[in-house]
This record gives C-alpha cells, sequence and structure tokens, in this order.
C-alpha cells in the first residue's frame, strides 16, 4: 500500500527538471517559478489521465495522490509564494531549489496523509496477509502523524526513484536492486507485524 502510493510524489523532480538548464547561472525568480508552474501542470494532466485508466486499486491510488499534490497544492503554495514580497530578483539553481523545497515537502506530506491515513478506514483495497484492517489504519496513522513533513517527502521521493529502478531492471532484464527499507517501509512492516503479517518481499 505504502510503495504503490508513494511513489508518484515527483514534485520535487519536476523542480529539478525545470532548473536543469541555468545550473548556478541566476536566473530572474518569477521565470523559474514560471517554468515549475508549467511542469506541475503538465504533470497534474496526467495524474488526472491516470484516474481514469489505472486498473488496480494501488494505481489509482497513487494517481490520486498525485492530483493532490500536483494540481491542488502545490499550485496554489506557488501562488503564495510568488507573491511574497522578500523574494529575490533572482535565483541560482540551489536557490531556487531551496526556495520551493519546504513547499513541496509539506504538499507531498499532506498528499500522502490524505491518502494513507484518511482514506485507509475507507478503502476497498486490502493489505496481503492483514486480517483487521482497521487496526492496521489505525498503526499507519500514528507512524505518519510521528513523521516529519520533510522526512515523509524524502522518503516519498526516494521510494519513487526505487521504483523507477526496479522497472528499469526488469525493463533490462537486471536483478533488481536490493530491497528498500525506509522509514514508510519500516512503519508498514510493523503495522503488518501487529497483524502477525511478514514484511512485504
Amino acid at each position: 500500500m505504502i510503495k504503490g502510493r508513494a511513489r508518484h510524489f515527483l514534485a520535487l523532480a519536476t523542480c529539478f527538471a525545470a532548473t536543469s538548464g541555468f545550473a548556478q547561472q541566476k536566473i530572474p525568480t518569477p521565470a523559474f517559478l514560471h517554468m515549475v508552474d508549467g511542469q506541475l501542470t503538465k504533470q497534474c494532466e496526467a495524474a488526472r489521465s491516470e484516474t481514469q485508466t489505472a486498473s488496480n486499486d494501488h494505481d489509482k491510488g497513487a494517481a490520486r495522490a498525485g492530483v493532490l499534490l500536483g494540481c491542488d497544492c502545490m499550485p496554489r503554495e506557488l501562488k503564495e509564494l510568488a507573491a511574497r514580497k522578500d523574494l529575490p530578483a533572482e535565483v541560482t539553481q540551489d536557490e531556487a531549489l531551496e526556495l520551493v523545497k519546504p513547499h513541496y515537502e509539506h504538499c507531498a506530506a499532506q498528499a500522502l496523509r490524505e491518502v494513507l491515513v484518511s482514506d485507509c478506514p475507507t478503502s476497498d483495497m486490502r493489505e496481503p496477509g492483514v486480517g483487521d484492517m482497521k487496526a492496521f489504519c489505525t498503526c499507519l496513522s500514528a507512524g505518519v502523524a510521528r513523521m516529519s513533513d520533510a522526512e515523509i517527502a524524502s522518503d516519498a521521493l526516494a521510494s519513487h526513484d526505487d521504483y523507477e529502478a526496479r522497472v528499469a531492471a526488469a525493463r533490462e532484464g537486471k536483478p533488481k536492486p536490493p530491497a528498500r527499507n525506509g522509514p514508510l517501509d519500516k512503519l508498514g512492516a510493523e503495522c503488518r507485524a501487529q497483524q502477525g503479517a511478514p514484511p512485504h518481499p
């Protein structure tokens, strides 16, 4: 459940893509924010499309997380950021990413909490090997509540990178990378263990 939904948090990668062209050369801050907004628009459209075409519950949940992040939260955060009076006139790549990072972390954490925690008790999705989904969801909720926005966002992005690496390995006929065991993976294993279920392979 966690892996399938966390892997769609691409906004920070979007920001990197938007800044890759200017490296440490400074560009006007409004121009940077415009580039990020354009990338988010594309991401939003893709996520909305996936909500219609996703063929399983994991992908549907992941697409919904993408909508919450790229269509709802980040555009609003960018608008508020652009309205700030204390923004520098120009930014380097590093400065631009530091400017956007807290907003991404807030939105990623908010989306993940909603999809994993708020939707869990009412979701039709079942966690394999877990008999009491209500207790499992309560465990997830308590664990996610202990994590900061930065921890959730960082782990979600790492989960996406891990997913991409596994897809690439399968496509190229190479062995899968070693199983990742980040904070969200550990939380899922702990909640499964409370139900007498082994960790995901």
